[in-house]
């Protein structure tokens, strides 16, 4: 059951917004600060927040916390000095980038939300004339966005429940005449980043005024306001105002540019967007979106999908060699393979880009990054599922077994799942075929570590791949089964998996409890069969 990407299980590598470069900063620096900031004109202080926020950018951030900046700055935020507010926002701003979770649960807790309500409402919001209510409404708002993209899920409820009327404002900035560039930027970006998982939001939002804007602009503003639109579509199961084909038109067109941020976006969203297009086409072995209505939809055309082999693919192949980009890169290929696996399955085209995403792939498990690793995993896995049910150029061996095998790490049950279904894949590719040395390791793997050691769906996908792959005792390798005793060894494990099978619920877990409850069967009627060949 191959594991679409989508934008519940995606960590970002890197934050939405203006991305900031560490300094150097000295002990001077930090006694100069607070010196000004303990001076009681307001010229004084901006300036001694101004060095606090460059301060926070380097490693004497420490020295700063000791002296209690962040309480310092939090009484500054309600200073009728529009110029103190909003430079003590960007101080906090900067002390989030450092150390997000902890600066932002301690933040929450200190009531930073309402103090940015308070904030929000000394301001004339109809016109935004002043260029200081202008930055002091841009760092509001991208103190937010920012507390939003650090904290857990049900702060980040928590959050937009309070500030309940957060969307009406962000899209009357967006689509506002207004010549500052930053705030509106920066409100399209909070907007993205807010409307994830949130249907209140959602159900808020003006879609014809974003539209528009969108239509007419161009990099992170056009990426961000697209990506309010994936949110929706990823919640409603359907997209709003615009088809998901002008969706990946609009991310597409972004995929050139050499801004890596803006190019990083992109392949996040078009990740995030391509679950809605596999969802276009049936297929019993991939798992759909939540609540996706199977019988409503068609199936992507010809154009979308000669879109995505044309543009998409290449800019992520591409940017797999980008160390900033490789992540989202890697999610979004994961999720390509998926779709051109059902769509082009008999397309002889894909069988030779898929050999190619093969080898690209493989050469690329040296990686100490957790995330890229698995997401590189995934697309081995995925390209292989697909090879293996061809006349494939390729075979793996015992040396590529042991650079997937080594990766295996209990701590981390998403990189485990990883590695036993991309070499529970490669096994498949072997039906048939004569071994090179690739499946006795495989199977003691799998019984040794996979089976016993791993998830439920991990065991299941290990037994599955031994199923499939030992099914004929004609197929060349079958002796290795034989001469192994493995058919024994199922047999002692059979119980264990069994009592595992029963750790699944039903009721909350209903299609993995099948599968696992499938392979218990399956595994007492293959040893059975095994036995009587």
């Amino acid at each position: 059951m191959p594991r679409i990407i989508s934008s519940r299980h995606y960590t970002r590598p890197q934050p939405i917004g203006r991305p900031q470069k560490d300094i150097v900063a000295t002990n001077d620096d930090v006694k100069l600060c607070m010196e000004l900031l303990a001076k009681p004109d307001s010229a004084a202080v901006v300036q001694g927040l101004q060095l606090a926020a460059r301060v926070a950018r380097s490693d004497k951030r420490e020295q700063l916390l000791r002296n209690r900046i962040v309480q310092t700055c939090l009484g500054f935020v309600e200073s009728k000095d529009k110029a103190v507010a909003a430079e003590s926002y960007n101080v906090l701003i900067q002390l989030l980038e450092a150390s997000p979770f902890d600066t932002a649960t301690f933040l929450y807790r200190q009531r930073i939300v309402q103090r940015v309500i308070d904030t929000i409402e000394t301001l004339d919001l109809e016109s935004l004339a002043l260029p200081e209510d202008r930055k002091l409404l841009t760092a509001c708002i991208y103190l937010v966005m920012r507390l939003c993209e650090y904290v857990v899920p049900q702060t980040v409820s928590a959050i937009t429940r309070s500030l309940h009327e957060l969307p009406a404002l962000l899209t009357s900035i967006i689509a506002s005449d207004s010549d500052d560039q930053l705030l509106v930027q920066t409100a399209a970006e909070c907007l993205y980043v807010v409307t994830q998982q949130n249907i209140l939001y959602l159900a808020a939002i003006d879609y014809d005024q974003l539209l528009n804007v969108a239509s007419n602009s161009e990099g992170m503003l056009k990426l961000s306001i697209i990506g309010v639109f994936v949110n929706a579509l990823l919640e409603y199961q359907q997209a709003l105002h615009i088809s998901v084909s002008d969706i990946i038109t609009h991310l597409s067109g972004e995929l050139g540019s050499d801004d890596e941020q803006i190019v990083a976006l992109a392949l996040e969203l078009l990740t995030f967007t391509m679950p809605a297009v596999v969802a276009q086409t049936k297929d019993d072995d991939i798992e759909p979106q939540e609540d996706t209505d199977m019988d409503a939809i068609s199936g992507p055309s010809t154009e979308l999908i000669e879109l995505l082999k044309s543009t998409v693919l290449p800019a992520s192949i591409k940017s797999l060699q980008n160390n900033t980009l490789r992540v989202p890169a890697a999610a979004l290929l994961n999720n390509l393979c998926l779709c051109f696996n059902m769509t082009l399955k008999d397309d002889e085209t894909w069988t030779t880009e898929a050999a190619n995403i093969w080898d690209i792939s493989v050469n690329q498990l040296n990686s100490s990054d957790v995330q890229f690793l698995t997401s590189i995993l995934n697309v081995v896995w995925a390209v292989s599922e697909h090879l293996a049910s061809t006349e494939n150029p390729v075979t793996p061996n015992l040396e590529l077994f042991q650079a997937i095998s080594n990766n295996y790490n209990t701590e981390n049950p998403d990189l485990c799942f990883a590695v036993t279904s991309s070499l529970a894949a490669m096994c498949r590719m072997y039906i048939g075929k004569d071994d090179n040395g690739y499946l006795q390791p495989c199977l003691d793997f799998f019984l040794q570590v996979s089976i016993p050691k791993g998830s439920v769906e991990e065991a299941v996908e290990a037994l599955n791949a031994i199923f499939d792959t030992f099914a004929d005792k004609s197929y060349s390798y079958d002796q290795i089964y034989v001469d192994g005793g493995y058919n024994a060894k199922l047999s002692e494990i059979g119980p264990a998996f069994r009592r595992k099978v029963k750790t699944v619920s039903k009721q909350n877990n209903k299609e993995l409890r099948v599968a696992a409850d499938a392979a218990a069967l399956n595994l007492q009627r293959f040893i059975s069969y095994k036995n009587k060949e």
